[in-house]
């Protein structure tokens, strides 16, 4: 589930806009309509949505360098379940995962570019 997650999750901040909250959301499975939590206790303090330049640092400021932008990480970090055995306290602590895809579209669509020229 934390891998499906963090992959939608990035799929998504692929085609929305830089920032959208929504990511976080996603990764999480957190949707209204669903009525029930996926990954019980993932909080969005530990999802972390990173905007990575072609050498696959991560952008500063991904709005103010938004041409920049050429792949989008999402992480799980801090994830702890604990295992529900009789007679045991245990708790379930993976490592970090992530998935990075390519940068696409981020919410923009051509037709919403304004034209050069003065309309006649």
């Amino acid at each position: 589930m934390l891998e499906e997650g963090v992959r939608r999750a990035a799929r998504l901040a692929t085609v929305c806009p830089v920032n959208d909250p929504y990511v976080a959301d996603a990764a999480r499975f957190v949707e209204d309509d669903w009525g029930a939590r996926l990954m019980p206790g993932v909080r969005a303090a530990q999802i972390a949505v990173e905007y990575l330049d072609i050498d696959g640092a991560p952008i500063a400021n991904p709005q103010a360098d938004f041409t920049s932008i050429r792949f989008v990480r999402v992480s799980i970090t801090g994830y702890e379940l604990p295992l529900f055995l009789p007679f045991l306290d245990i708790t379930y602590a993976p490592d970090a995962v992530s998935s990075v895809q390519p940068a696409e579209s981020f919410g923009v669509s051509p037709t919403e570019i304004l034209p050069c020229l003065p309309s006649i």
